[in-house]
């Protein structure tokens, strides 16, 4: 009886504690759910930006104003995206937009049109700079022939850069004395406020070294001038 007593006390601890841990992890399960749920609402209500079209818009030519350029920009006028551009823009999906310009740009690199960025790039080498700049000539004509320039507005855009461009060359060249003139700055200031500090002091010390004038010698001082006039005044009367 007694061993039996003893096998039914443990059985029964042993279901207790099967039925706490179980009522732990649906607790734990419960609660992982409603944060979760919680994290889905926030992320809803949560202020989020979706593209879905694209629109492309296509700008003119005309003659630009950048003085930048290498050795063959510097030459000549260059050629910039106009203010105006067609109102007729067309709008895009933009997935399918990603798709067709992929499509179109291994398309344009694997034609016949594109022989010299094709033959640049058939080794899977990128570009050199010297291989996207339009040259002097280039330019010229595409100004002259194609967007209506005359040759004499040409050359005036052309020295107006000439000039932007040498001032961009000075700023360059006294740009290597600014530490200089900031340290010369700095010098001053320092010298200014010693000589203020030291003019501070020397009047601070010499109101101290100035002998005090008792009251005692005030009253003397004016009884004497006041008998000096009374005999003055009785002298003129005699």
């Amino acid at each position: 009886m007694g061993s039996s007593n003893l096998h039914q006390c443990v059985h029964h601890q042993v279901l207790q504690l099967q039925r706490k841990s179980s009522m732990k992890k649906l607790n734990s399960n419960v609660d992982h759910n409603g944060d979760h749920h919680k994290g889905d609402q926030k992320d809803k209500n949560r202020p989020h930006v979706q593209f879905t079209t694209i629109e492309v818009r296509t700008h003119s030519l005309c003659i630009g104003d950048n003085p930048g350029g290498g050795q063959f920009g510097a030459l000549g006028a260059p050629i910039s995206l106009d203010w105006e551009y067609d109102t007729e823009h067309e709008s895009y999906n933009l997935d399918e937009y990603e798709e067709r310009h992929h499509n179109d740009h291994n398309d344009t690199t694997n034609s016949s049109s594109s022989k010299r960025r094709s033959r640049h790039q058939s080794n899977g080498n990128k570009l050199k700079q010297w291989q996207l700049i339009l040259q002097p000539f280039e330019r010229e004509f595409i100004l002259i022939h194609k967007l209506g320039y005359t040759k004499e507005e040409i050359n005036i855009q052309r020295k107006m850069i000439k000039i932007d461009r040498n001032q961009r060359k000075h700023t360059r060249r006294i740009m290597i004395f600014e530490p200089i003139e900031i340290g010369l700055e700095h010098f001053r200031k320092w010298r200014k406020n010693r000589n203020n500090n030291n003019n501070i002091n020397i009047n601070a010390k010499t109101t101290k070294d100035e002998p005090q004038r008792s009251p005692s010698m005030d009253t003397s001082t004016s009884s004497s001038e006041s008998t000096s006039f009374s005999c003055s005044y009785c002298q003129e009367n005699k």
